[in-house]
């Protein structure tokens, strides 16, 4: 057998072990609006079984019951929906569902890609999408990218060298490990303490 096989078949085997684990987890998915990017978040989550909350999906009923069930509620932002949550606004079903879960300890993860700011935004428009998202995670919620989208790692390590403001942004909340030795940008240090982020140093 060659080595090629071999590790082919161990990668194999982990990943059915790793599918069986999460055999009958659920995640709530839930947008305000269609998108192509659900389908990146869908691929994400392919391990888990996904209770669709998306125009045209199920109703918010069933999605507030399968609420209890769940492991974590996925929402892909809009401007508004962050407004909502950071504001406690129930008044629209996605916002309620986020709400809801947040009060039942439910890990909630906010995917930004649609709201990020580029870097030729206007500064008063990047200013109000950082702070709604700051409110985010004073609840907790993880804020973070669909690449960067990891259930499974309730704390992020990083091993690389150089650690940025970036890198803390996509922890969101709790802490980062982070490599003896690597280089802690002055920027990300300020961010962290900002977001309540600690730095562990390993």
């Amino acid at each position: 057998m060659e080595v090629e096989e071999i590790i082919n078949r161990v990668v194999e085997e982990a990943l059915k072990r790793l599918r069986d684990e999460r055999v009958g987890k659920k995640v709530i998915l839930l947008s305000e609006h269609k998108s192509r990017e659900l389908k990146k978040i869908e691929d994400k989550l392919s391990s888990y079984e996904i209770v669709k909350f998306v125009p045209g999906g199920v109703s918010v009923e069933e999605v507030l019951n399968a609420l209890g069930d769940c492991e974590a509620i996925v929402c892909l932002l809009s401007l508004s929906l962050a407004e909502k949550i950071g504001t406690i606004d129930d008044s629209v079903d996605a916002s309620r569902v986020v709400l809801r879960g947040l009060l039942a300890g439910k890990r909630v993860y906010a995917i930004t890609d649609e709201i990020e700011p580029k870097e030729n935004a206007p500064k008063l428009l990047s200013n109000a999408v950082d702070e709604r998202l700051r409110r985010l995670r004073a609840f907790d919620i993880k804020v973070t990218k669909i690449d960067k989208l990891d259930l499974d790692c309730d704390e992020t390590k990083s091993s690389k060298g150089l650690i940025t403001e970036e890198d803390i942004l996509a922890v969101g909340s709790g802490e980062i490990r982070v490599a003896k030795g690597s280089v802690i940008t002055p920027l990300a240090r300020d961010r962290a303490a900002e977001l309540g982020i600690k730095i562990v140093i390993e």
